[in-house]
């Protein structure tokens, strides 16, 4: 799994997860991404199992990476006269409660460590 999420983290998927912050397919920092992606393209596919292509958009490219952390970009709008619109997405934080569950997480691993360490030290001395 490190790979993937090496990969992943290569590619700079983070930028997208940046709540409030409008994304458009025009936007430098996505044609950017798109390149990146279309360069990485037969990594991606050997390692995520994600087909790139040339006709792909930029933000269809992040739609399918990101749906790999069970993530997604959410539709705003359109922006543009009607023959040159353009669609607008942004990153809305999931609220299923994942950050309980992970402190709960952390809190049992600190308690089994601390119970680990007091058993070794019994017994050493």
């Amino acid at each position: 799994m490190l790979p993937s999420v090496l990969l992943l983290e290569e590619l700079n998927l983070l930028q997208f997860l940046t709540p409030g912050v409008r994304l458009r397919s025009s936007d430098e920092a996505m044609q950017e991404f798109k390149a990146l992606a279309l360069k990485h393209r037969y990594v991606i596919k050997n390692y995520l199992n994600v087909t790139i292509s040339e006709k792909l958009t930029p933000i269809a490219i992040a739609q399918k990476l990101l749906a790999k952390i069970d993530l997604k970009l959410d539709y705003v709008g359109r922006l543009g006269k009607r023959e040159n619109r353009e669609c607008v997405y942004r990153f809305v934080p999931v609220d299923d409660q994942r950050d309980s569950i992970f402190g709960q997480w952390l809190n049992r691993d600190e308690l089994f460590q601390n119970e680990l360490v007091s058993v070794r030290n019994n017994i050493t001395k």
